[in-house]
């Protein structure tokens, strides 16, 4: 930022666009929505209709399915915030926390299919080979590990009788969403700001930037991969990779969701640098086979 501000001034850019455009139009409406749920206790709607259909591929509790649910659909870190929230109020146990915040914390299907297949490989035949790849991994992590710990831990605490939307919950939904938002906002910009000296080394160093950049920040990172002069099939290789993984920004993001609660970092870090390597394997397999 001090020696060269023109770029630097850049990055914050680029960064509070990428929020503006992308994050908080998605994730706002359902951060309020999720928060409102939680807090009165209204979640059973997703579990009477939903329990008996998961449990049979994710054995989760009852309350373990919104935000799996939520976390697959909507993309992270939604999915790391409602499985906090769930914790704090000990509708779900500390193991099944452990193993949901995991599995549900992804990248949403839009952004795997808008964004890096259609916009940035720019071949759409690879839409849901790429969710496929992607989204097993912690799908079947999910399902052994569920199977293997015993009994989720049944003395939690009961969800209490459903209470009336008022608007004091609707008012600490929206001051919550916006908190969890604008934390975000800081990561992004904090990570656009790195990644921007990559542009200067992409001609001289174009492994090495490729390699950090994926690192830091996936949507940086595919960029860079997508304007490298590689085939289809490596550019969805190594997306698919950095896209399972997350990068170090979303590590930051997890953690900022999780810091009240007593959820490892470390195992969720473990867990995901597992599930990009479940994807690069999966991601090779298609690729042969095609």
């Amino acid at each position: 930022m001090l020696i060269d501000p023109v770029h630097g001034m850049e990055g914050v850019r680029n960064g509070l666009l990428l929020w503006y455009e992308r994050i908080l139009p998605a994730l706002l409406p359902f951060s309020v929505i999720s928060y409102i749920l939680v807090a009165t206790n209204n979640l059973s709607f997703f579990s009477k209709i939903l329990h008996p259909l998961i449990k049979r591929v994710i054995p989760v509790s009852p309350q373990g399915v919104y935000p799996l649910l939520a976390g697959f659909l909507f993309g992270f870190p939604l999915g790391s915030k409602i499985v906090s929230q769930l914790l704090e109020t000990e509708q779900i146990s500390i193991k099944e926390a452990q193993i949901l915040l995991s599995v549900c914390n992804n990248i949403s299907p839009v952004f795997i299919t808008g964004y890096m297949v259609h916009q940035c490989i720019g071949n759409d035949r690879y839409m849901f080979p790429a969710i496929v790849c992607i989204y097993l991994p912690p799908l079947l992590f999910g399902s052994l590990q569920m199977r293997r710990t015993e009994k989720i831990d049944v003395h939690q605490k009961n969800a209490a009788p459903r209470s009336q939307i008022t608007f004091k919950i609707m008012d600490a939904g929206i001051m919550n969403a916006f908190e969890t938002l604008l934390k975000l906002c800081g990561y992004i910009v904090i990570f656009s700001i790195l990644c921007q000296p990559l542009l200067f080394l992409q001609k001289r160093l174009p492994a090495f930037a490729l390699g950090i950049s994926g690192l830091l920040e996936i949507t940086n990172g595919i960029s860079f991969i997508c304007n490298y002069s590689l085939k289809k099939t490596v550019m969805f290789l190594l997306c698919n990779t950095i896209t399972a993984f997350g990068g170090l920004s979303g590590i930051a993001q997890t953690s900022s969701m999780i810091g009240d609660t007593s959820l490892s970092v470390k195992a969720y870090v473990r867990d995901k640098f597992l599930f990009s390597i479940g994807t690069l394997i999966l991601s090779v397999l298609y690729l042969r086979c095609i």
